[in-house]
């Protein structure tokens, strides 16, 4: 048993440096009667992967994972000569104290493990176990304050009616429509969310707690995609977002599709065709371009708008129904 010290392997193979109990001590330099020893003379210790990972030709998944301060078990695959050691697993505690920095062993000579509140999701004197997976009601993830920083609200529709961006399920309501935002209704019941953070704080949840399974993949600016346990998905990106097609692209809403933008909307295409039982424009006022000129104007109703405007040319243009029918 031992704690990692060093991470960066030369020839990226996924090796550690491993300080091991009762084999090297706590002294990174000599002093007095006890030698020390460098976290550069630790030998590099090969990790043991899953036997469902094939870590051959770039195929598998990661070798790479574990930070400094980990504990972790092995053995030496030479013996007692005790240059070859093997990592075959790490070990989650409750750590009592922080980093003792780089010349004490047996620790995270860089000082960032283990983590500090309140600058991340995690302090000592609590499990290893990720909050989002614990959800104890007082250790609230930095993940679910960010939520509720940037969560969007009073957004309008077309029809008048406002919407929130819905931060918990709920037992109660749907997405925006009242749904629970306090901490214990996030409905997590410890053994069952599966959790995964990387360093950085992107997160992927795979939460199987009965009657609230889900799926959540967040990156650490806040961008998620949620599904609940209903089958309702929540996409939220905080920078821009581009979609690219290199096909037919379908698109099916069984009930109303509401779109709702800050600004313009501005659409290029070959041809359009529309069908619909009904058409209604509500606007103050209407340009189109015909024949290289910009037609402007204002209309006298906003549900099947029909007037005459006038466009730069002086030319009359007439519209019945919210149909330009005749210009000139």
């Amino acid at each position: 048993m031992g704690v990692v010290e060093d991470i960066e392997d030369p020839i990226k193979l996924g090796r550690l440096r491993v300080r091991i109990f009762g084999w090297h001590t706590s002294q990174t330099s000599g002093s007095g009667d006890e030698p020390g020893v460098a976290v550069t003379d630790l030998p590099w210790a090969q990790v043991m992967q899953p036997a469902h990972s094939a870590p051959n030709s770039g195929i598998g998944g990661p070798v790479t994972g574990i930070v400094r301060g980990t504990w972790v078990m092995g053995m030496f695959l030479d013996g007692e000569i005790g240059r070859e050691p093997l990592v075959m697993g790490s070990l989650p505690g409750i750590p009592l104290e922080y980093s003792q920095g780089p010349n004490k062993g047996f620790y995270d000579p860089q000082t960032i493990y283990p983590r500090k509140h309140p600058t991340d999701s995690w302090d000592i004197n609590e499990p290893d176990v990720n909050r989002l997976a614990r959800n104890d009601e007082d250790f609230e993830h930095k993940n679910i304050e960010t939520k509720k920083k940037q969560q969007a609200t009073g957004i309008g529709t077309a029809r008048g009616v406002a919407w929130e961006e819905p931060i918990y399920d709920s037992n109660e309501g749907s997405p925006g429509e009242g749904a629970s935002k306090t901490w214990l209704d996030f409905k997590v019941r410890y053994p069952y969310n599966h959790v995964y953070e990387s360093e950085s704080g992107h997160i992927v949840e795979v939460d199987d707690t009965p009657g609230g399974e889900r799926l959540h993949m967040y990156h650490r600016t806040g961008t998620y995609v949620d599904i609940d346990k209903q089958g309702r998905l929540t996409t939220k990106v905080v920078k821009r977002k581009v979609n690219v097609t290199l096909d037919d692209e379908l698109t099916y809403a069984a009930k109303d599709w509401n779109l709702t933008t800050g600004f313009d909307i501005n659409m290029k295409c070959r041809n359009m065709l529309m069908v619909t039982d009904a058409f209604t424009l509500r606007t103050a006022s209407v340009g189109i371009v015909e024949g290289g000129l910009f037609v402007y104007g204002k209309l006298g109703t906003d549900t099947g708008a029909t007037g005459t405007f006038t466009d730069h040319a002086g030319r009359t243009i007439t519209v019945i129904d919210g149909i330009v029918v005749r210009i000139g």
